[in-house]
């Protein structure tokens, strides 16, 4: 009874959006929209320095060409009553704005930091006295899609590549991009299998798959409508999930990013794992504390509309691929640490899909380059198909889809048997280098 309330004071807190720190640890910031906004915010909170009123003097002797700062004393008046000084020339407004645009414009010096005001007076019109009526207060505008910004933006990427999480064809400090896996070859091999159930795929099935990525505007539309034709008929929904943020997993880097989201993934069912085991790595591979939901997901899939962008569907890919294989690391060398800790292979697909393109990345953890460095995490493409190109590619696309799909689906079966084996034997490594497995948590190993 008293583990559920535990397991929510533990539970890991993700922010929101964005907070300072994430800024703050950046070494540098592209200027994107949200990051603008954080400048306004940290801008908003700046106490707003003291205007001081401005007076302005000119000798009549000036002309306005040569008077470099304006020194006459100005006054309100109507412009019938307006009559120049003696020795100064009036001219038409269209020159005059451009020899004043020619010396840089008015100083604005005074305005500097200076934020906007909550309630703005509005301007009267100019048929209408502003004494005829009381000035009408209008409310700062808002905007929707502000709020709704997406975090995954250049700054995002910016941030995981400091944290070693590498996106497809990033180049190390030496100029040369990550090794791929070991295990290349055999995903390549796997995705070209033949398929009965695609290769029966015909023409009509095409048009129909084409007329529904058509229509799909959003993203949502894309996830109900398009979604289902690549992922076919499944005898077991309950491997599936999706569009539940990972609010259980523990940071990927250093607490500042909001939480994992994939819009589709497939993972283990909870009772498959040994609950032992299961408590053991649960901030690495339960995504969410809702106990129905599949576990050690390492297959994920993106979307997007077409009123989004492709740039977040990939980061969101790249970032959410990080987390799987994270958990799936966990979950193998929790059985043998010498093994898998250093053995170079992708046991982890994300893919992502926009505007009728499916493409299909492998990311794994490269080997550490000493006891004590960080791991690394590395992205490759390895196919990209444009199914609504025609029916050939269409049938490829899926095929490898699905191929994969039962691929990582092995892989995850291989190693949750092997932990459950573990568990049985009681040989569980508890070395100090056992960083998958809390502290308070490890059990000893037994002789």
């Amino acid at each position: 009874m008293s583990s559920q309330p535990q397991q929510e004071t533990n539970r890991p807190r993700f922010p929101s959006r964005l907070p300072p720190a994430f800024w703050d640890g950046l070494s540098f910031i592209y200027i994107t929209r949200i990051a603008i906004r954080e400048l306004i915010r940290r801008n908003s909170e700046k106490p707003f320095p003291p205007l001081q009123p401005t007076t302005f003097h000119c000798s009549a002797s000036q002309s306005i060409d040569n008077c470099s700062s304006i020194d006459r004393k100005c006054s309100m008046q109507p412009l019938e009553s307006f009559s120049p000084p003696s020795g100064i020339q009036l001219l038409t407004p269209a020159v005059a704005v451009k020899r004043f645009a020619r010396r840089g414009g008015p100083d604005i010096s005074k305005l500097r930091g200076v934020g906007f005001m909550d309630n703005r007076q509005s301007i009267p019109s100019p048929r209408k006295r502003a004494s005829d009526s009381p000035p009408e207060k209008i409310d700062p505008p808002t905007s929707t899609r502000t709020e709704s910004m997406s975090p995954y933006d250049l700054n995002f990427r910016q941030h995981l590549v400091e944290h070693k999480i590498y996106p497809d064809g990033h180049q190390c400090l030496n100029g040369q991009e990550p090794l791929p896996p070991e295990n290349l070859d055999e995903i390549l091999q796997v995705m070209a299998q033949p398929r009965a159930c695609t290769s029966n795929l015909t023409q009509d099935d095409f048009q129909r798959f084409r007329r529904q990525d058509y229509d799909a505007f959003k993203k949502t539309q894309v996830i109900t409508n398009v979604i289902p034709i690549i992922e076919g008929d499944q005898k077991v929904r309950k491997f599936v999930a999706g569009q539940v943020p990972f609010t259980n997993l523990e940071a990927l880097t250093d607490g500042s990013l909001v939480s994992g989201n994939p819009d589709l993934w497939h993972g283990a069912r909870p009772e498959q794992l040994d609950k032992k085991a299961r408590i053991q790595l649960s901030k690495r591979i339960v995504p969410s504390t809702q106990g129905e939901l599949p576990i050690a997901p390492n297959f994920f899939l993106n979307t997007n509309g077409q009123d989004g962008t492709l740039g977040v569907v990939e980061l969101k890919a790249l970032y959410d691929g990080a987390l799987g294989a994270r958990g799936m690391h966990s979950l193998l060398t929790y059985s043998d640490r010498k093994l898998y800790d250093s053995d170079n292979k992708a046991y982890t697909i994300t893919s992502t899909y926009y505007d009728g393109s499916l493409r299909i990345y492998a990311i794994y953890l490269l080997p550490q380059t000493g006891p004590n460095m960080p791991r690394e995490y590395a992205t490759i493409q390895v196919n990209g198909y444009a199914l609504t190109g025609n029916i050939h590619t269409f049938r490829a696309g899926v095929t490898a889809y699905r191929n994969l799909r039962d691929w990582a689906k092995k892989q995850r079966d291989e190693a949750i048997r092997r932990a459950n084996e573990t568990v049985e034997d009681g040989d569980i490594d508890t070395s100090e280098e056992s960083e998958d497995i809390p502290p308070a948590k490890r059990v000893r190993r037994l002789d």
